[in-house]
């Protein structure tokens, strides 16, 4: 952890309680006959599908997931990126930002629209110095652009960079492979993540966002 420069977040599952944001959406227009985990496991089934073809912005991604979990007639498909601007951020995500930027750059890197994230934004307790979001890269994680984007926008190495995520699959494989600093934030139990799942193995596992701001000296 030495040189460092930046740290990047990913938000959704890392800084936004997206678990609870998305169960409180999905739930009360779900099938009663399906599980929490069931909702959470076929969110990120079908969030990969949608986001692995030609780019498209990620209200339309929402909208593909919502009829896979609901139906493809479903009158609710708007569910979803509707609500995400209300999800809640984790507790310890103002504090531990404010901490963060302080001795640092504080990036997000993340796998939305622009105006959704803008309601986001609002409850994070800082404004980050760089956002880069997949409608400035047409793009979605795990996929490189939002990384080169990244370095490209802080004028830095990877190496300098400390890439912090939820998802081993969308933010600690990628990061690992391109030189950064990576750290998963292990925010759920294995295999009960709306990210899915993934072997990527870490630089520093940290199970909330004052331990790694602590482990910076923060």
């Amino acid at each position: 952890m030495k040189d460092v420069k930046a740290v990047s977040f990913d938000c959704y599952g890392t800084l936004v309680d997206w678990q609870t944001g998305i169960l409180a959406a999905l739930t009360p227009v779900a099938s009663p006959a399906m599980t929490p985990q069931q909702l959470l496991l076929g969110y990120a089934q079908a969030e990969r599908a949608a986001e692995a073809g030609p780019y498209r912005s990620y209200r339309q991604v929402l909208r593909d997931v919502a009829r896979a979990l609901l139906g493809a007639s479903t009158p609710h498909v708007d569910v979803l990126w509707k609500s995400l601007p209300d999800w809640p951020v984790f507790p310890d995500t103002p504090s531990s930002l404010r901490r963060l930027q302080r001795s640092f750059k504080v990036a997000i890197v993340s796998n939305v629209d622009r105006d959704l994230f803008a309601g986001t934004v609002k409850h994070l307790g800082i404004t980050p110095d760089v956002a880069i979001l997949a409608g400035d890269v047409r793009s979605y994680k795990p996929a490189r652009a939002h990384f080169d984007a990244l370095v490209a926008a802080l004028h830095v190495t990877p190496g300098a960079v400390v890439h912090a995520g939820e998802s081993r699959f969308h933010d600690v494989e990628p990061a690992n492979a391109l030189g950064f600093k990576t750290v998963w934030v292990r925010r759920v139990a294995q295999g009960h993540s709306a990210s899915g799942d993934d072997a990527a193995q870490p630089l520093l596992v940290v199970d909330s966002l004052e331990q790694l701001a602590s482990e910076l000296g923060c």
